[in-house]
């Protein structure tokens, strides 16, 4: 992808602090730290793609919704969710969960 892109970062996970320090210490100015949100699909509706880091999904809400709309869906293949939903290289791509290579 080129040009300037923005990061929006939904969840107050439990990495939420240790992600927001890093940010912070690398001067990362386009990654935006929105914390939980009742309604995340204004933000996604306006989105290119959608990104799951999740380890659990209960049933994947938001990825429904990524896919109704019709984006590129990037997910772990947690259980409850990506790994009965997502279909790689079809409908998403799907990486396995804890592996950051």
């Amino acid at each position: 992808m080129r040009g300037k892109f923005n990061i929006l970062i939904i969840g107050n996970g439990e990495k939420y602090k240790e992600i927001s320090k890093e940010i912070n210490r690398k001067n990362l100015n386009n990654i935006f730290m929105l914390g939980f949100r009742k309604n995340p699909y204004p933000y996604l509706r306006k989105s290119d793609f959608f990104i799951s880091t999740s380890l659990w999904e209960e049933p994947g809400h938001a990825i429904l919704e990524a896919g109704y709309l019709n984006k590129l869906i990037i997910s772990s293949n947690c259980p409850n969710g990506p790994r009965e939903i997502l279909i790689n290289n079809f409908n998403a791509l799907k990486y396995e969960s804890g592996d950051i290579q």
